[in-house]
């Protein structure tokens, strides 16, 4: 019995790192995305121009999350169906987003240089639309996210929030399940 008291204790230790980590880089996406949307407010940046100036932004200043990131994500998934839902597609989201991104930073740097880029302007500015898309879905599957593993893992009261949100979902509960039935 204490065998299993002991085990159980190195994997909530576990699970619990893992999750301090994930949330870590969760926070700082959603943070970005609602400091570029702050900032575009600020400025009076029009709906028109705002997935350019945005996707600029993002080129300019660089997102990072950790190399851990992947693993202790794939840690966190077996705990909740929704929570590996959101995890997931957070991830896609922020993977196609940093690949456009990629690209982008070179048409910069190629237009910084040579005062041309290296694609079509059309592509580009397709390409930073997708960019702000993209990037707005990884912010709310993050958000989500985030708070999913604050109530399942890092909480002291986490049945209380499993039984909760079965039977009284908050507004917050219902959005993020929308957001995962695509509506």
């Amino acid at each position: 019995m204490v065998a299993l008291l002991v085990a159980y204790k190195a994997k909530r230790h576990e699970d619990v790192a893992a999750a301090m980590l994930v949330v870590a880089n969760l926070v700082a996406v959603k943070s970005a995305s609602n400091v570029l949307s702050q900032l575009s407010k600020d400025k009076k940046i029009g709906d028109k121009d705002i997935p350019y100036w945005y996707s600029e932004k993002l080129v300019r200043k660089r997102l990072q999350i950790s190399p851990l990131f992947e693993a202790y994500r794939i840690r966190l998934m077996p705990i909740s169906v929704h929570l590996a839902s959101h995890l997931e597609m957070f991830q896609m989201c922020f993977n196609s987003a940093e690949d456009k991104l990629n690209r982008l930073s070179e048409d910069y740097h190629a237009f910084d240089k040579n005062n041309g880029g290296r694609r079509n302007v059309e592509i580009i500015r397709s390409e930073s639309k997708a960019i702000y898309r993209e990037f707005e879905q990884a912010a709310l599957h993050a958000c989500c996210a985030e708070k999913l593993i604050t109530k399942k893992i890092l909480s002291k009261l986490r049945m209380y929030h499993l039984i909760r949100s079965r039977f009284m979902p908050t507004k917050e509960d219902k959005l993020c399940m929308a957001i995962l039935r695509g509506q």
